[in-house]
């Protein structure tokens, strides 16, 4: 990951950290507000995000894939988000993720991937990480989209 990122990604955990420890200002609360998701743990997307970025730069192989699954993974989470919330039209398998949002996530992620990996092994890890994005798992999507890509990559 760049630099930018890193630092982005740590100044949400900045972020989450003041709102744990009960900081109070307004800025910040609403930053909070418009980005985060309403969990109990402020940050919590953005902590596991930053996991699965760690375990796919620590156990991914060779790091072009690493690289090709990061940012799959971030522009495709991120624009199936933007777009699944703005046109909804139910998954369905869960109700809560729209064939918007899917699409979305593939388009993007073959955008992003295919700097790193051939157009064709993009899609093709895109389309199978959009449908693990999509289900209604009890582990977040911030985890289970990279293991999934590690584990995809040991039968592909």
């Amino acid at each position: 990951a760049s630099y930018v990122t890193k630092l982005k990604e740590a100044k949400g955990l900045v972020f989450a950290n003041f709102k744990l420890l009960g900081g109070k200002v307004k800025l910040v609360d609403y930053v909070l507000f418009l980005t985060d998701r309403k969990d109990v743990i402020p940050g919590k997307g953005a902590m596991f995000f930053a996991a699965g970025i760690l375990f796919l730069l620590a156990f991914a192989k060779p790091l072009d894939f690493a690289l090709a699954m990061i940012l799959l993974h971030a522009a495709g989470d991120a624009f199936a988000t933007v777009i699944g919330l703005r046109f909804k039209q139910p998954l369905p398998w869960n109700d809560k993720k729209s064939w918007f949002g899917f699409t979305s996530f593939v388009v993007f992620g073959v955008v992003a991937a295919q700097f790193f990996i051939p157009l064709q092994m993009a899609f093709l890890y895109a389309f199978l990480l959009a449908i693990v994005e999509s289900l209604d798992l009890s582990v977040d999507d911030n985890v289970s989209v990279p293991v999934s890509a590690l584990l995809l990559s040991k039968v592909i």
